[in-house]
């Protein structure tokens, strides 16, 4: 009887060992899949690639509103109901393509936020070869 109880014990402990040993080799996976040279590279060029995007949704927001500042000026003198059907159907669909496009840019000014704000993502922030990792979403 004796020697099963040692046996089992012995067989507790070695599951025990073995179990830290892995909950070890777990933690050391997720810091390698966190902070590897492969995925610092991922990171790295997602903050570049959603930087360049919101770059570019900033100038063609730009763009509407001064085609729309345009029209407005153009058109301001007269009711919108007595301008000419086609400026009414170009300016509408002007009008809704902005707003599809501000919400594009702060739908992503929102995720760039969180992932900028992510610890495993910290070593991202205030680099010289990356943007800020702050975006004005519009209103």
């Amino acid at each position: 009887m004796k020697e099963l109880i040692g046996i089992g014990l012995v067989i507790a402990i070695i599951y025990v060992i073995l179990n830290i040993a892995g909950c070890f080799n777990e933690g050391v996976q997720v810091a390698r899949n966190e902070f590897g040279p492969k995925a610092s590279l991922e990171k790295y060029e997602w903050f570049k690639s959603a930087a360049n995007v919101l770059k570019a949704k900033k100038v063609d927001i730009d763009n509407y509103r001064a085609v729309l500042s345009g029209m407005d000026s153009q058109w301001g003198a007269v009711a919108v109901t007595e301008w000419p059907r086609d400026v009414r159907q170009e300016y509408s669909q002007r009008k809704s393509e902005l707003a599809g496009i501000i919400t594009a840019f702060n739908g992503l000014v929102a995720e760039y936020e969180a992932a900028s704000a992510k610890f495993n993502w910290a070593p991202y922030k205030g680099r010289d070869d990356l943007p800020p990792t702050t975006f004005q979403a519009y209103n």
